[in-house]
This record gives structure tokens, sequence and C-alpha cells, in this order.
């Protein structure tokens, strides 16, 4: 959950800006004192960093479509599913305050068909999360942090003069945060009911990342991650994870990359060229309770695991039994990817390659509702499915990919 200034790049994509900026914040991290504003002004957007640093709005190219094998395998549509896909790409004309952003994409799973909508107005800027799903809600950076009922009927309503949010580890309730220094705080709100809890404030120069059964997930000044109950000191997780190489977090759950090093795509790369991104040898999974800690090695003929960092997605199945991570494939430009799945439960096997998953990195995935289905963005730039109890593979006619946001919702 952070923001950073995203510097003009004429020549790359929106998430290569995006995970530019972290990069760079991740060497130059500090925690500061103030919320982030978006201001626009003459068709240019000026964006205030958590330093206060005015920075010109970059221009942004529009998503560009994840590429697809030579040949497209011949596959059955995805059946109906009681489930709503949310996708939000961030393309021009980039929204600011009051003025329109890119639509917002809804893809109806039990009859394939897609709609585009501009009521759910995502705010711009570098804020993680951007969306996460809370029970039967959404909350989203909005005119602050903004909650609509997942259907998408009603209107939206300011939860809290904040952009600022995480997830909590208990559905339908969400974590707003204050930035202040030389501590910010955090009060737990219901989304429904907007009943508010105290004020708490938080260790000296840390962030919220997330709620879970062990107490709050922190990033500290350095970057690190800590779990901290209020009234005691925060402790470290197992192997010393940092916040840039998180996977996904839920109440039960932690996943994080170790032994991950800097690594980048090239300037004459044709897709996100001069992007970095971090590369890991060993994915973790924490479970808050027990303690215990699964491991997976990267996948053999595979160079190691991509952290998509918390907030941007939630790779972990509803149930907590699977998880979905994508490691890179050797290529020339460093761009490539396959998506694999993980199981948590039971014995851990090796991690199981998702057919037709192979890509340009960084794309997203969401599970449907009650977990049966993965769904990315695969071949012919359209939205793919996979179930993994029977490990095929289903195509669907709604058009994807690279999307900045991407979150399942059961059906009204």
């Amino acid at each position: 959950m952070r923001m950073t200034p995203i510097a003009a790049r004429p020549t790359a994509d929106p998430d290569a800006l995006i995970r530019e900026a972290r990069r760079r914040q991740r060497i130059r991290y500090a925690l500061t004192s103030a919320a982030c504003l978006a201001v626009l002004g003459s068709g240019a957007g000026l964006y205030l960093n958590l330093h206060g640093t005015a920075r010109p709005r970059p221009h942004i190219t529009k998503p560009q479509p994840s590429p697809g094998p030579s040949h497209r395998p011949a596959t059955a549509p995805i059946p109906p599913l009681a489930a709503n896909l949310l996708m939000w790409p961030l393309g021009l004309p980039l929204g600011v305050g009051t003025y329109p952003g890119p639509p917002f994409v809804v893809a109806d799973l039990r009859t394939g068909h897609y709609i585009q909508t501009g009521k759910v107005d995502l705010c711009c800027g570098d804020y993680q999360p951007l969306m996460i799903t809370t029970g039967r809600w959404l909350v989203y950076v909005g005119a602050g942090a903004t909650a609509i009922r997942a259907d998408l009927t009603g209107q939206p309503r300011v939860l809290g003069p904040t952009s600022f949010f995480a997830p909590s580890a208990r559905p339908g309730e969400v974590w707003l945060e204050y930035l202040a220094r030389p501590a910010a705080s955090v009060r737990l709100i219901s989304v429904a009911g907007g009943r508010r809890g105290p004020l708490i404030r938080l260790p000296r120069r840390s962030q919220l990342v997330a709620g879970t059964n062990a107490g709050l997930l922190l990033q500290d000044w350095r970057g690190m991650l800590r779990l901290w109950r209020p009234g005691t000191r925060p402790r470290r997780l197992p192997y010393s994870p940092g916040w840039a190489d998180g996977f996904g977090v839920t109440a039960g759950l932690i996943a994080y990359g170790t032994s991950c090093h800097d690594a980048g795509i090239p300037a004459d790369a044709l897709f996100r060229p001069n992007t970095g991104y971090q590369e890991c040898s060993m994915l973790r999974v924490l479970r808050t309770r027990s303690g215990r800690v699964v491991s997976f090695r990267a996948p053999a003929g595979t160079t190691g695991w991509v952290p998509p960092e918390f907030g941007l997605e939630n790779p972990i199945s509803p149930s907590g039994s699977m998880i979905a991570a994508e490691s890179v494939v050797p290529s020339a430009a460093e761009n490539r990817g396959r998506l694999y799945v993980l199981r948590l439960a039971g014995r851990n096997g090796r991690p199981v390659p998702v057919p037709s998953s192979a890509g340009y990195l960084f794309s997203k995935v969401a599970w449907s509702p009650g977990g049966s289905w993965l769904f990315y963005q695969g071949p012919g730039a359209k939205l793919w499915g996979y179930r993994v109890s029977a490990g095929t593979v289903r195509a669907s006619s709604v058009p994807c990919c690279q999307f900045t946001v991407m979150a399942a919702v059961p059906a009204s």
C-alpha cells in the first residue's frame, strides 16, 4: 500500500512505470508524514509523493495484450459460473479527481458477456492496494477510501478521507491508515455499517500491509516485513523477507519470496523496457497461527519466482489450499514467464504448470469465489480459466490483458 511518483517514460507501458517507481522506492525508501494527493492542472496531473514533491503526469500508453503461442489450442469455452470478474486497466485517459478514468470492465461469467462501466472511478497513483474485495464489498481508491457493493448496485460512499487502506483479517472490515510523523495510525472500520474502532498508533516509521490472525503485518522503514500486536515489539518473519518480495496475504497465510535479487528488462526490449522486478529462488508460505513455513523452489527450466508485491492481486485461493505464482522463463529480453499452481494442503508436491500460460511477465490472476477455477491472461489476448481439479483450461471471449486490477466476486 504505497504511492510513489511515476517518472515520465514515453516508451514504457503503465505497469512498467509503476514497477520502476517501486524499484526506485525500495532503494530510497523513507516513511513520511503526509498522505498523497493527486492534482490535475491544464490537462496534466501533478503527483505529490510522500515527500511532498510534485512531478509531471507521465505519458501513459494503452495496455498491451499478453502474447500467445504461435497457435491457439482448440478448447471449449469457460462453463457458466456464478461469478463476476472485475478488471481495471491503467491507460488513457488517466482519471484524476472528478475527471473520467479508463473503463472498469465487468465480465459476467454466467453468460460470457462483459460490460465497461465508469461507476467504479478508481483514482490515479501508485497506491497499493488500489482495490480489495472484503465480503461482498469492494474498497478502492476514489475520493478517499471508497466502498461499493461487489455487484456494483447502490452508490459508492467514502469510508474515510485517506487513500491508504489494507485488508482486515475479518471479512466485511477494512483498516484505514493515516500517515503522520513520527508514526502512522490505523483504524478498523465496518464497510457495511461504517462502525469505527479505536485509533491505533503504529510503531515509528512503519506502514500497514494487512491484518492477519497473528496481528498486523507491517513494513518497517527499511522495507522489511514484521508482525505486530499493540503493546508488543514487532517480530520478524522467518527468513526475513522484504515488502517488495511479497506474493499475497490472507488472515491465515503470508506468501513471500526469499533469496531474491534485482532483475530487469533491457532498454531495447519490445515489451516493458527498463522495467525492474525481483527474482526469487524460493517461495515461502507462512501459516500465521502455527508459524509453519511451506517452501517451494523455483521450477526446473525457470530462473526464479516473480513476486507481484502485496495488494495488486490475491494469488492465494479462497480456501487457502493453493497459490498461483509466476516464474521467469529464460529469454533474450528477460521478460517471459509461466504460471504455476502450488498446493499448500496435504503433501506438498511440485509446482504444477498452468497450460497455455507462457507469456510476458506481470500478468494478473484471480481465483473464482469457490476456488475451483484460476483465471488468467492467456493466448489470443483473451481471459482464460484453469480448472485445477481436472487440469484443463478453457477460453473465453472476454478481451484482456495486462490489467492493473483483477478480482473475482460472487454474482448477485
